[in-house]
């Protein structure tokens, strides 16, 4: 959007489309401010999920700590299992062998940054995955993973990564919980696969 010169007041030359169709007027501009209009059903819209970049949608229902996941479906690990194989030139074989020990249900990429490297080990983290109705499809435990560390001028922040393995076919949405036991905390998700 462009800035209407000091002190223009309703002049139609100032009148911008936004990208949501709304129409936004400058009624005087002293400074380089802009704003951007978000439309009420824009918010809470199927449409907005959060894209993962493996192909699955995924939405927050819960973030009361600084976990966030990602999702690959079966789909797409043989997907890049595929990619890999042409690129390192398997035989069949060996592809066939690779693929056998992809979880059928995909794997969760479970993101974890801290202010303290405790809080960021994933001993203190637990994962549940649950059907949409609350059934609980698994439980896991992080194991006594020592967290990464980067430092910058506002401190310093911890970060671990973790990975949940569901052995069981999952075609259809189901919830992802992130509990930190240290501080009883507790994310959720809801995963749409390949959506």
């Amino acid at each position: 959007m462009e800035v209407a010169e000091p002190n223009v007041i309703n002049s139609p030359t100032n009148s911008k489309q936004s990208k949501y169709g709304s129409s936004i007027e400058v009624i005087e501009s002293g400074n380089s401010a802009t704003i951007e209009v978000t439309e009420p059903n824009e918010i809470n819209n199927p449409a907005n999920l959060k894209q993962s970049k493996y192909g699955s949608s995924i939405e927050v229902i819960e973030s009361g700590n600084s976990a966030t996941i990602e999702y690959k479906s079966h789909k797409q690990l043989l997907l890049e299992l595929n990619n890999k194989a042409k690129v390192e030139m398997w035989s069949a074989d060996k592809l066939q062998k690779e693929e056998s020990y992809e979880p059928i249900g995909g794997r969760v990429i479970i993101h974890i940054t801290a202010p303290t490297s405790g809080y960021a080990n994933t001993k203190y983290w637990v994962y549940v995955v649950q059907t949409m109705d609350g059934e609980e499809i698994l439980r896991w435990t992080g194991s006594d993973d020592i967290p990464n560390y980067t430092t910058s001028r506002n401190g310093t922040t911890w970060w671990n990564t973790d990975f949940v393995y569901i052995r069981q076919p999952m075609n259809n949405p189901f919830k992802v919980y992130v509990i930190n036991t240290l501080s009883e905390t507790r994310s959720g998700f809801i995963v749409y696969p390949d959506q």
